[in-house]
């Protein structure tokens, strides 16, 4: 156990401070504001406040973690090594920064809770924030900055036993069934028809006749078209897939050509680890739940659903919405061949920022998937 002194101890202060020590590096620790009780400790201890006592493991506080509300600050990054930081602690700080009042500025977003602009859709956006400015929002800087007070304290206290993480990937997944229409018995697809013709839902009567009768495809049946072609061209998905496709024999992929597979056998088949735990992650979000209603969620709710699965992003959403809803108006700003395309026709400088490229593609509604069709057409030929 590691005893911390600090002249006061806030809520925000334990939070913090168990986030770190007890989450991230497991190391129980325990808060006192008694100078005789923490001298008189003859463990592992570290201060936090504005002076060491002596030559204890000290950092030099800074007041985010004693204050209460919101208050606007000046935040200066600089370098701790090769990772960008915040807060300067002083030179007679044991680690040249406060990464406690660092890690909880952003960890509890308080940057949001500060007067900013809101997008269309009243959301702080990730333009704004100083991860996003100083390059380093796609890096999980808080454990970093852990990771690194955990050396500092190895080479004060070495004899001190100190756990370490293990981690294992479980991925769990909130499904109904496989298939909208298809495979169901005669029951439940004659019970369908019926139940739309009472209701007068002629485009659902065309659609579920389609599918049951392998006119059109069922809405789920390119979930693996969409995750072998994230990240990578169109020419190098078009091979992986025709590749696959002539091992199973198949025209068209289907759930029972990897259900029996393992993750490593379908990343075998010429797929990413990532893109093969995507593959099952999907199959299990198939069979785990009845989602015959699917079809008739709001395009919100369809997204609020389909994000839920293992390596299915907002891109991957936008292209089923496009090639299995049938979605006329979306954009995707997340493909990359879109957005160059845009700034090659001009249409935006190639320096603009997801709001500016949304603006622009508002003007082709309600046809905005025509459009971007014939971006990529562009850019294909």
């Amino acid at each position: 156990m590691i005893l911390i002194y600090s002249h006061k101890t806030t809520p925000r202060v334990r939070y913090i401070f168990k986030h770190i020590f007890t989450r991230i590096l497991l190391i129980p620790i325990k808060f006192t504001t008694k100078v005789e009780d923490f001298v008189a400790y003859n463990g592992p201890k570290m201060t936090y406040t504005k002076t060491p006592f002596g030559n204890e493991f000290f950092v030099k506080s800074n007041d985010l973690l004693f204050e209460q509300g919101v208050n606007d600050m000046e935040i200066i990054i600089q370098k701790w090594d090769e990772i960008a930081c915040f807060f300067n602690a002083g030179p007679k700080s044991s680690i040249p920064y406060d990464i406690f009042a660092a890690s909880f500025y952003l960890i509890s977003r308080y940057e949001e809770y500060l007067p900013h602009v809101k997008d269309k859709h009243g959301r702080y956006t990730a333009e704004q924030s100083l991860a996003f400015k100083y390059r380093f929002l796609e890096k999980p800087v808080v454990d970093i900055w852990a990771y690194k007070l955990l050396k500092a304290f190895k080479e004060k206290f070495p004899d001190y036993e100190y756990k370490k993480r293990s981690y294992e990937f479980i991925s769990t997944v909130d499904i109904d069934n496989a298939y909208a229409y298809k495979y169901k018995s005669l029951v439940r697809s004659i019970g369908g028809f019926l139940n739309d013709l009472v209701h007068v839902k002629l485009f659902n009567i065309w659609y579920r006749f389609a599918v049951v009768f392998n006119i059109k495809k069922d809405p789920f049946d390119t979930f693996v078209d969409i995750i072998i072609s994230q990240f990578i061209s169109t020419l190098a998905a078009k091979s992986i897939k025709e590749k696959m496709l002539e091992n199973f024999n198949e025209i068209k992929f289907k759930v029972e050509n990897f259900e029996k597979l393992s993750v490593i056998q379908i990343k075998n088949l010429g797929l990413s680890l990532n893109k093969a735990k995507s593959i099952k992650a999907v199959i299990s979000w198939l069979e785990m739940r009845s989602m015959k209603n699917f079809f008739n969620l709001t395009q919100a709710e369809r997204e609020k659903s389909l994000l839920k699965i293992f390596g299915i992003g907002p891109w991957s959403v936008d292209m089923f919405e496009m090639f299995c809803i049938r979605n006329k108006n979306i954009f995707s700003y997340g493909d990359a061949a879109l957005r160059q395309a845009m700034i090659q026709l001009k249409m935006v400088d190639k320096d603009a920022t997801q709001e500016q490229f949304e603006n622009y593609a508002e003007k082709w509604g309600p046809y905005k998937t025509h459009a971007c069709l014939h971006l990529w057409e562009m850019i294909e030929s």
